[in-house]
């Protein structure tokens, strides 16, 4: 493990099974150099693994629960450490300029609250959360590529 930039990692070019990436990409002033420089170390058939935030599209989740309770689920600016946004396509986009050839991206949320004081509240919110992901709306996007 290292602590650094990738373009400055004393990791030998082209030495990595598998680099991993979350929630980097959107802090990076140039993502397609960062993926460019992940895509030199990893060995031929390496894997990347890329996680950003879906920013610029509210979840389906927080949209449907802050129409119905906007204190709880209000609307949220993007962080203003994120100099990058990603739709699913710009990311796809990224990676193939870095010369990666990607396999998927896709709409994830990794926290699902189901509990609720409604009788149907719980079923009401496993059926939002599993339609983010089918209708690509859910909070995050991952990027699966090799090399």
């Amino acid at each position: 493990m290292h602590a650094t930039t990738l373009d400055r990692a004393p990791i030998e070019a082209g030495s990595c099974d598998a680099i991993h990436a979350n929630h980097v990409l959107e802090h990076v002033v140039d993502p397609v150099a960062l993926l460019t420089s992940a895509a030199r170390l990893l060995r031929s058939g390496g894997r990347l693994v890329v996680e950003v935030p879906q920013e610029l599209r509210r979840p389906l989740f927080d949209r449907v629960l802050g129409g119905l309770h906007p204190a709880l689920y209000p609307a949220r600016a993007p962080d203003p450490t994120h100099v990058e946004f990603f739709s699913a396509a710009g990311l796809r986009a990224a990676a193939g300029r870095a010369g990666l050839e990607v396999e998927r991206v896709e709409a994830q949320r990794h926290e699902r609250n189901t509990t609720s004081r409604l009788p149907a509240g719980s079923a009401l919110k496993e059926l939002l959360y599993r339609t983010e992901e089918w209708t690509g709306t859910a909070p995050d996007l991952v990027l699966w590529a090799r090399r």
